[in-house]
């Protein structure tokens, strides 16, 4: 979820020239963390990030990764277990990146979409030190 128009659909058009419609490499890594406020059982934050493996190869010495954390605090957990439930059946879903027009009104997603394959969902209880979703548990 972008305010920046113009950021939105930079990031898009080079995601779209990496990974075209459809991540098969797994490139992009997705999760979602669930249980990241204990006073809030529906909160949880969404991670995107680049998956490590795909960065190493027998000359790799260091990585670094960079990751956008989103976090998510609806009323109930209807939709995250709707949507886990369609992901579960089908095997994958679409990424879209939307704008949030000004004044709080509907956001829109009209760049495109990144189908993926591969999405973690964990409980923040569940995140170690080394785990990539640790940056999930930081407070925002």
């Amino acid at each position: 979820m972008f305010t920046d128009a113009a950021a939105a659909s930079t990031i898009w058009r080079e995601w779209h020239a990496r990974f075209g419609d459809d991540d098969v490499v797994h490139r992009l890594r997705l999760s979602i963390v669930t249980n990241v406020r204990p006073n809030d059982p529906f909160s949880y934050r969404v991670v995107v990030g680049p998956a490590p493996e795909s960065a190493f190869d027998e000359r790799t010495k260091v990585v670094f990764s960079i990751s956008r954390v989103h976090e998510m605090n609806p009323t109930s957990s209807d939709n995250l277990r709707t949507f886990r439930s369609a992901y579960e059946r089908s095997g994958g879903c679409h990424l879209g990146i939307a704008v949030m027009p000004p004044k709080g009104d509907i956001a829109q997603s009209t760049l495109g979409t990144l189908y993926l394959s591969r999405i973690r969902f964990v409980a923040a209880r569940d995140i170690r030190e080394q785990d990539l979703d640790v940056v999930a548990l930081s407070k925002p």
